[in-house]
């Protein structure tokens, strides 16, 4: 998972004390800054402080709540704050669906994130599930043969291996090796990396 994109500056302002836009910019400019020190103690605090500022700003339910949810959700998995990752990434995601479907782009990013948390919390089998979900919007959304699905798939693969269902490992493993060969069909080069990443998970898998 990664973290998401800041809301839009400028668009409501206040002169009563209360934060504004520019004021959840400027506050998720500078959470940016602490991510890239890897400084994620202040981040963790940042990015709550963001949560408090966008409900305020934009109401609780609402795209950028869901937003400073998933990036808090995203901090919180980086140091293994995994219970309290999965709580945030599913709010994220409940308000995403509240204001669109369950079909939705831009709920592939808090899934990955509650892959990720659900997988580092000792539960591949909530994982693997959770995986399949973005995988399938990203074909709703992108068409089947989509590239961007391949770090999810990759993921769901070794949610399959940590579970013991090396069949289904597997059968992602081709997946991927199926995408990457189209995707790669005039560029034999650029092949490499994934044939790479095949053997190395082959050889784990045994």
């Amino acid at each position: 998972p990664v973290a998401d994109e800041p809301p839009p500056p400028g668009d409501i302002a206040s002169d009563n004390g209360e934060p504004t836009g520019d004021d959840v910019l400027r506050e998720y400019e500078r959470f940016t800054l602490l991510l890239e020190e890897q400084n994620y103690d202040e981040a963790d605090i940042s990015a709550k402080r963001i949560i408090e500022m966008v409900i305020r700003v934009y109401g609780p339910v609402s795209h950028e709540t869901a937003k400073a949810l998933n990036n808090l959700g995203y901090v919180q998995n980086s140091i293994g704050q995994y219970d309290a990752a999965i709580q945030n990434f599913t709010s994220a995601i409940e308000i995403l669906e509240t204001l669109g479907d369950r079909l939705n782009s831009s709920l592939v990013n808090p899934l990955r994130g509650l892959g990720a948390a659900q997988l580092g919390d000792g539960r591949p089998d909530l994982a693997s599930g959770t995986f399949d979900r973005a995988t399938h919007i990203t074909h709703v959304n992108e068409g089947p043969h989509n590239i961007e699905q391949v770090e999810i798939l990759e993921a769901l693969a070794e949610a399959n291996v940590r579970r013991g269902d090396l069949a289904a490992a597997r059968d992602v493993l081709d997946r991927i090796h199926i995408l990457n060969v189209r995707h790669f069909a005039d560029d034999t080069l650029g092949l490499l990396p994934s044939l790479m990443n095949r053997a190395d998970w082959q050889h784990r898998a045994g």
